[in-house]
């Protein structure tokens, strides 16, 4: 049996985690939407097919299948992907652990999720950052 103290530590690692992975992705955008602006306007990929296929796998449990199906149909020439990627790890990193657990899935999965699409677009050195 877990007591409150334990259960406060447990609280207190997964808030520490999250926010590091929180503040990555927000790094990450940072880069991207200074390149964008250098390129094109912004526009936001909430709303975009793909990202929403992979959420809705995402709350059906299935996230090691949405992520499968990232990578899989990840562009590295196009910034939207990238966009994407870093959304749909946003989405994950919201979900609370016993979300996670429920579908197999790892806070640690989502941080090297994370540095793997940031090597793909050759940003892996923000990764070493978090």
């Amino acid at each position: 049996m877990i007591d409150q103290k334990e259960r406060a530590t447990m609280q207190i690692k997964q808030d520490y985690i999250m926010k590091q992975i929180q503040q990555l992705i927000e790094v990450l955008f940072g880069d991207l939407l200074r390149k964008k602006e250098k390129t094109t306007e912004y526009s936001t990929v909430l709303e975009s097919e793909k990202l929403t296929k992979l959420l809705d796998l995402v709350e059906n449990y299935e996230i090691n299948q949405a992520e499968n199906i990232l990578f899989e149909t990840i562009d590295k020439n196009r910034l939207e992907d990238f966009e994407v990627a870093l959304q749909f790890y946003q989405k994950i990193n919201e979900k609370d652990d016993t979300f996670l657990a429920k579908a197999n899935y790892t806070r640690e999965e989502i941080r090297q999720g994370i540095q793997d699409i940031a090597k793909i677009y050759g940003k892996e050195e923000w990764t070493t950052l978090f």
